[in-house]
């Protein structure tokens, strides 16, 4: 997420972050930083954290928040407008299959 930036001069021109927090491993506070950036910018941020327990804060600052790697790369690889009808249509057909939304 936060690669070769060199001057964040730039930053504020990016359509949407993604932060991966894999299962077992201390949440990277660069990616966590950068997600405070995106929020201030009115960017949207997508999270994958794998981890089981979850830090509230993160929820407070992305869009959507997936448990699994796949669904949220599935929900990437689908997502083709940030346009909200057709942003949660994908998000509920991920859902759906992964079975994040539970009754």
């Amino acid at each position: 997420m936060y690669g070769e930036f060199g001057d964040l001069n730039n930053f504020g021109n990016a359509d949407l972050t993604v932060a991966h927090f894999p299962e077992g491993k201390d949440r990277d506070r660069r990616a966590i930083f950068f997600m405070g950036l995106s929020y201030a910018l009115e960017i949207p941020s997508i999270v994958i954290d794998e981890n089981i327990a979850l830090y509230p804060p993160l929820e407070g600052l992305s869009k959507r928040t997936f448990p699994y790697k796949p669904a949220g790369l599935d929900y990437l690889v689908n997502l083709k407008s940030l346009e909200i009808q057709k942003e949660s249509n994908v998000y509920y057909w991920v859902s759906k299959k992964y079975n994040i939304l539970k009754p």
